[in-house]
């Protein structure tokens, strides 16, 4: 009966602001407690949600190590067991060093979407319906991917500092372009939208967590400081640290899921006017960050030929250094030796010194 009244009051309430009661998430501002969760309040809602759905989570994880054992493998067999085999090696592994590069990427990026789709409290499907699902909306992950990183490193080119700040401001938005269904720029502003206010706070939750993986790879990585890392036991323990460090990953996204969960509570419905579906601006977006890859790729190439060449003529120069000799020097001891020996030395002192 208590809780009906209280319900009622509410409500009344909502009406007298008016507020729709078809809205019921959309509290009147003195009713929505603005209080964001505490560190450890956010680690236990994590932990829940991480072990309910652990293999599932290492499912996932799985397709992300699977993309850096191919691109291990290239860089292994590239610049290390057939790299003196390959004519223009450098530019041939530069090139499957990208291709690999790009590979590793993909997969990581389809299965941080899929884990996105984990994280819905309804989601009840396996591993493979995830990520084909995480298949489909690759490319405008992709395209927020780009925005952010576009954004953050204009930002950067003011002072390292403002280039932090908006790092943070734009932290939730890959949550916002999910569950909220916002592309490109405009996830971006419904993302400052939700940590202004909170930039100190989610700043220091995001620091709390890093702490926390630091402490926990620490303890895990001391065993490694008594074995030989060229040991069975070492190689061993180092694979053993890997594997944690893999498998934590997940509850990092978990951790930040449920900070955005908090802040949309607080901040409730958004102020962003429009949800932007400029896909000339995302096609824009995309262009660019081909042009700039390949664009590094090529200049990483050129450079790297370039310091061959120059390492190739300093070393030419230097062995011929080693052969330089005094010719009035060499001419007198020469002349010693006809001296000494006469006519059985056959020796040419002109035919010498050309």
């Amino acid at each position: 009966m208590d809780q009906e009244q209280t319900t009622d009051d509410i409500n009344t309430v909502a009406k007298d602001d008016g507020m729709s009661e078809n809205k019921p998430n959309q509290l009147p501002e003195r009713l929505v407690d603005h209080t964001i969760s505490s560190v450890v309040v956010l680690l236990k809602k994590a932990w829940a949600v991480y072990t309910e759905k652990f293999w599932k989570f290492m499912g996932l994880q799985l397709v992300a190590i699977l993309g850096a054992a191919v691109y291990m493998a290239l860089f292994v067999v590239v610049f290390g067991l057939a790299g003196d085999r390959i004519e223009s090696g450098m530019t041939v592994g530069l090139i499957v060093f990208f291709v690999g590069f790009i590979f590793m990427m993909v997969l990581s990026a389809i299965s941080q979407i899929a884990t996105m789709y984990l994280l819905r409290p309804e989601e009840e499907r396996g591993v493979l319906e995830l990520l084909r699902s995480a298949t489909t909306r690759f490319w405008p992950y992709v395209v927020v991917i780009i925005a952010v990183t576009l954004f953050t490193s204009l930002w950067s080119l003011l002072l390292v500092i403002p280039g932090l700040i908006m790092a943070v401001f734009y932290s939730m938005a890959y949550f916002v372009w999910f569950f909220e269904d916002y592309e490109s720029t405009t996830a971006l502003k419904r993302s400052r939208e939700l940590v202004s206010g909170y930039w100190f706070a989610v700043v220091g939750r995001m620091l709390a967590l890093g702490l926390l993986f630091w402490v926990v790879m620490i303890i895990f990585s001391i065993p490694g400081f008594f074995m030989d890392p060229e040991s069975v036991g070492g190689l061993l323990w180092q694979f053993v640290t890997q594997v944690i460090s893999f498998a934590v990953a997940p509850f990092a996204m978990v951790y930040f899921y449920t900070m955005y969960q908090d802040l949309v509570r607080i901040k409730g419905t958004s102020h962003v006017v429009e949800k932007t579906k400029a896909a000339w601006f995302n096609m824009m977006l995309i262009g660019l960050s081909v042009v700039a890859i390949v664009g590094v790729v090529f200049f990483v190439g050129t450079a790297m030929s370039t310091l061959e060449d120059t390492s190739y003529d300093t070393q030419i120069e230097f062995d011929d250094a080693d052969f330089e000799f005094d010719e009035d020097e060499l001419e007198r001891q020469l002349q010693l030796l006809e001296e000494q020996y006469g006519d059985d030395l056959e020796f040419d002192i002109e035919a010498s010194l050309q």
